[in-house]
């Protein structure tokens, strides 16, 4: 079966990220979105820009360019115990995240030097981290960020939104998965005219496989899209998660994303499968940081008033728009603010709007 390119979003690009952004960019209606990850075992800060044309869900959008720093060995170790600690100290914690800001507005600053003459169409950068989980007294999962971002603000001049668990942990959410609706918004079939071959998206970046379900939709339904998530046992092999997701979705365009550096039998995913699968660097044509983009996108539903989690897979009583904003310097800060009342949402059904 031959699938048809997705949109303006997938076609492959020989462009540098400065080439792709001073193209789009010449249009006044394209924007940029920026995100930051830090990885879960704290070894490195990945950065990405993408280009977005529309607003809200109905946006589309195109991955520019990414930047990455190393943390120091030092602070790779901070960070780690102050995770693994039962009580961490709180002085040993803000000093960790003054040293880890710095980190992330070194890789903030790459990407505006890739943005170049348009750094100022970046309004804000979404920060994604491991952060500090617990359980509270009646075991309700709880997240304290691992993010300095009145530090990052004042560095880059660009606002910060960050915490984006909390949100949705606070009406009564796990915190996860946030990446369902971003991930729908990146490889879904949102045709405007006929949108009907779902995708089946397998990422084996996780501790254990996670696979979306991302159904066909062009975006004007009232509801948002029914969205499947399952995590993989972890005694499974590549080959056998990507067999049983074809299984159960016959139909569907198949998508896995996998980190290369740490597969330890490359050829156990490309032949042990025996299937039609789309690696996720290849259909955009460059190396991603998934979280990194994933971030960006939850950064942009924020800016354009857009709930990003989905209740029906993190169990909250509600939709909520995600995230803590901290303003940037005040030019960045006005046009911010302008760029958010000039965007009017799709209204909401009572039920989702309380």
């Amino acid at each position: 079966m031959i699938f048809p390119r997705l949109r303006f979003w997938s076609s492959e690009s020989t462009e540098s990220g400065p080439d792709l952004i001073h193209r789009s960019l010449e249009n006044r209606q394209h924007r940029l979105c920026a995100g930051i990850s830090v990885d879960a075992n704290f070894q490195k800060v990945h950065g990405c820009l993408a280009v977005l044309k529309g607003r809200g869900k109905f946006s589309r959008l195109k991955y520019a360019t990414g930047a990455s720093a190393k943390l120091s060995p030092s602070l790779q170790q901070g960070c780690r115990e102050i995770r693994q600690s039962k009580t961490p100290n709180t002085f040993d914690l803000q000093f960790l995240l003054r040293d880890l800001a710095d980190a992330q507005t070194l890789v903030i600053e790459q990407l505006k030097q890739e943005a170049g003459k348009y750094v100022d169409r970046v309004l804000a950068v979404s920060v994604a981290d491991p952060g500090l989980w617990f359980s509270d007294f009646d075991n309700q999962p709880q997240y304290l960020p691992m993010c300095d971002p009145t530090t990052i603000a004042e560095s880059t001049g660009i606002a910060v939104i960050d915490a984006l668990p909390k949100r949705d942990l606070a009406v009564g959410g796990s915190g996860s998965p946030l990446a369902a609706l971003p991930l729908w918004m990146i490889l879904a079939d949102r045709n405007s005219k006929v949108a009907e071959t779902d995708c089946v998206f397998v990422d084996f970046t996780k501790q254990n496989p996670e696979t979306f379900w991302l159904p066909a939709s062009d975006g004007l339904d009232a509801e948002l899209p029914a969205i499947k998530w399952q995590v993989a046992d972890a005694d499974l092999t590549h080959a056998q998660v990507v067999q049983r997701s074809a299984q159960a979705n016959p139909q569907a365009r198949l998508f896995v994303h996998v980190d290369e550096s740490e597969l330890a039998d490359k050829s156990d995913l490309v032949t042990g499968a025996n299937l039609q699968f789309e690696r996720l660097d290849d259909v955009i044509g460059k190396t991603i940081n998934l979280e990194a983009l994933v971030a960006a996108i939850l950064g942009m539903f924020h800016i354009d008033q857009l709930p990003g989690n989905l209740p029906r897979l993190t169990g909250a009583s509600s939709q909520r728009i995600l995230g803590r904003l901290t303003p940037g310097r005040p030019s960045n800060w006005r046009q911010l603010i302008r760029a958010m009342a000039q965007y009017q949402p799709a209204p909401m059904k009572l039920k989702d709007a309380i």
